[in-house]
């Protein structure tokens, strides 16, 4: 009797472990497909994300571009001769090309601010587009532009009230825009690192970087470098002459471009994580 019992009772042991197993499997399984299930709702959601960021950022290119014509006359007419790699020189700036001031002046002029494609803006280093405009709106409200000797020459190429306000009604709205772009679809989950970066993008790389090194210096997209050029001391912000020119308002030069408290504690931050090795 007793060798019955026992079979019967490994076949019931048997039976159960293999429904624990089955059970087991199932929501091993379940588990997979929820984690496959989650996985494929992130890349469907990233890929709408970046399709609606193209879509915005084609309407915001067109609208620009619409609205441009509206200033399309006085640009061309004061500053296309020294910003517009399609307009061509003079005949006196063509004599001698290459030892011709009006030209390596031109040269200088299309690297620092291209127009040929209205927008977006085209210069050395592709500089942030808002970083592009804020120096239009700048030069525009200071009359730095065009220079003092062109307007000279040239009484008529002079920013007027009228010329400032249609171009400022051109600038306001696109770089209203563009902020709210950068808010909506520039990930900021980058750390201190990241965020520096996008700083100091806006506020120098269009000078000093890329290629750029106005007053010679330059190289500031490279940490390495910034650091072997002693711009930079790593730990220790306040000793570091990047950080001590920004805090004095040295730079950027145009103090409606300033850092605010929030970009310069985000900047000393990013100083203070630097490695001592790099």
């Amino acid at each position: 009797m007793i060798r019955p019992l026992l079979l019967i009772l490994a076949l019931l042991l048997l039976a159960s472990c293999s429904k624990e197993s089955a059970l087991h499997f199932q929501n091993l399984k379940r588990e997979a497909m929820e984690r496959q299930r989650h996985s494929e709702e992130v890349v469907t959601g990233r890929r709408m994300k970046e399709a609606e960021k193209k879509r915005v950022w084609l309407e915001i290119v067109t609208e620009a571009r619409e609205s441009f014509k509206e200033i399309e006359p006085i640009i061309q007419n004061k500053c296309f001769a020294c910003h517009d790699s399609n307009t061509k020189l003079p005949v006196y700036g063509r004599i001698f090309r290459n030892h011709n001031p009006v030209n390596s002046h031109r040269l200088d002029g299309i690297r620092t601010l291209d127009f040929s494609t209205r927008f977006p803006l085209s210069a050395q280093g592709n500089p942030p587009q808002i970083s592009l405009l804020k120096t239009i709106r700048a030069v525009v409200l200071d009359r730095t532009m065009p220079l003092k000797f062109y307007r000279t020459v040239f009484p008529s190429k002079k920013i007027t009230m009228d010329d400032e306000q249609l171009i400022l009604a051109w600038i306001d709205p696109l770089m209203a825009k563009l902020e709210e772009f950068d808010l909506t679809y520039v990930s900021r989950n980058g750390g201190v690192a990241a965020e520096s970066k996008r700083i100091l993008e806006q506020k120098c790389f269009r000078c000093h970087a890329n290629g750029n090194d106005r007053g010679q210096f330059g190289g500031m997209e490279d940490t390495a470098l910034l650091v072997k050029n002693k711009f930079i001391i790593p730990k220790d912000p306040e000793n570091s002459k990047l950080y001590k020119i920004i805090v004095k308002g040295k730079m950027p030069p145009d103090p409606r471009q300033a850092m605010t408290s929030d970009e310069l504690s985000v900047v000393r931050d990013w100083i203070d994580s630097i490695s001592t090795s790099q």
